[in-house]
């Protein structure tokens, strides 16, 4: 089953990444003591309970999900992450079992990095790309900015104290 979503869908495959079943691309401790796998070649969200050796597996299918690469818990406990090859952000809530899956407004090398701003907004860069973008999680809303030309390929984005995104 090398290849998982990609081989079974007969998508190209990415050395190193997809010529496993899973992929993991990134490893994030859950507030719910679970540790979650984001698994870019499964498009799966797989959550680890080191409790019991448990794991659940929540498939980023509906929307046509391709490649979870880099996620963050917001305040409340949802994991947000980018799906670098749909271009998508989509929202994991943990406690039900919902995930939802947002357009990228203008299509382009996917989102990559993400970051949650103080309001609640998810803010997300895409490498190879002159923009970052603006997710409003109350309305779905999805708002790009343009960077200076001589700034290439933004990577992961943070907030700085003064709430400054870089």
């Amino acid at each position: 089953n090398a290849g998982g979503k990609f081989a079974r869908l007969g998508l190209p495959l990415v050395p190193s990444i997809t010529t496993s079943f899973h992929g993991p691309h990134g490893i994030l401790p859950g507030p719910d003591g679970r540790l979650y796998l984001l698994s870019a070649a499964a498009c799966e969200v797989a959550a680890y309970d080191p409790r019991t050796g448990a794991f659940e597996f929540f498939p980023t299918g509906g929307g046509g999900g391709l490649y979870p690469h880099t996620g963050r818990f917001d305040a409340d406990g949802v994991l947000w992450y980018t799906l670098a090859f749909s271009n998508q952000v989509a929202r994991l809530d943990p406690k039900t079992g919902q995930m939802k899956e947002f357009p990228v407004a203008k299509p382009r090398s996917g989102p990559h990095g993400l970051v949650e701003d103080k309001a609640g907004n998810v803010w997300f860069t895409a490498n190879q790309s002159r923009y970052v973008g603006k997710l409003d999680p109350k309305t779905g809303k999805v708002t790009e900015y343009p960077i200076p030309e001589e700034v290439r390929g933004p990577h992961t984005p943070i907030f700085d104290q003064k709430g400054r995104l870089f």
